[in-house]
């Protein structure tokens, strides 16, 4: 009867505070809750609440789109719209970066893109 309830708490979205104020565990001390028989229906709750929550952690929508696609589709509007390259590079992050700070930058993949595409919109 009880892991039906857990199974309703968790389908209703029950907070934790809700959960241990239902099995009288709010006003409990720590050492007292442990002894409690329905500590287990509270452990139960919370074993559901982080399954929960992996299993939409896990889900991407196929619709979400990847930072990778994002920062493609930002540089061929950048090109497009006929953005400079000082306004890239600051867009980037890598207006104030030189040397191998510059060559190991995570966008740097992005700024080269630019340029390419630059050069051969200008071609």
């Amino acid at each position: 009867f009880m892991t039906m309830r857990v199974e309703d708490w968790l389908r209703s979205i029950k907070t934790t505070d809700d959960v241990k104020k239902l099995l009288g565990l709010d006003t409990l001390s720590a050492d007292a809750m442990k002894l409690s028989p329905n500590v287990k229906y509270y452990d139960q709750f919370l074993a559901g609440r982080v399954n929960n929550i992996v299993a939409r952690a896990n889900y991407v929508s196929r619709n979400a789109m990847t930072y990778d696609e994002y920062m493609s589709n930002s540089v061929k509007s950048w090109v497009k719209s006929g953005k400079s390259v000082d306004d890239v590079k600051k867009e980037l992050g890598l207006d104030k970066l030189s040397g191998e700070a510059l060559r190991n930058h995570i966008n740097i993949k992005y700024y080269d893109k630019f340029l390419t595409l630059t050069k051969l919109k200008v071609e």
